[in-house]
């Protein structure tokens, strides 16, 4: 993916265009021949003329899941109000909850992932 950025000298003049390339580390290792860290990745291309700016890791790690779990639906029943929705008993392996699911192809007897309350799904930063 290319991106552009425009720069600004301290009077807020425009000085200059540059292209800026982001590039997803797991794909740019499947043409490595070495398993190298993305910081020593990058110090060796910077070394090679391809200015690295920033890594950014937008990956989820453990605890940012552990809210996540593996339950199992217990019961499905239509929504009385939407059409759309359904209405399912989930357990979670401590206790049966109530969840509103939108999913059109669940059903009881499905083991399903559960994002519960507190769960991060999405990169915040």
């Amino acid at each position: 993916m290319y991106m552009f950025k425009k720069y600004f000298d301290k009077s807020h003049n425009y000085v200059s265009l540059h292209a800026v390339m982001r590039i997803v580390y797991s794909q740019l290792k499947k043409h490595l021949p070495l398993v190298l860290s993305a910081e020593k990745t990058a110090d060796i291309l910077t070394s090679l003329g391809l200015e690295v700016e920033k890594i950014e890791h937008i990956g989820r790690t453990a605890q940012d899941l552990d809210k996540v779990v593996v339950a199992k639906v217990i019961a499905c029943n239509p929504h009385p109000n939407a059409d759309k929705l359904k209405i399912t008993e989930i357990d979670n392996g401590k206790e049966i909850l109530q969840v509103v699911c939108g999913a059109s192809n669940v059903q009881a007897g499905q083991k399903v992932f559960l994002a519960q309350i507190g769960a991060k799904l999405k990169p915040t930063s």
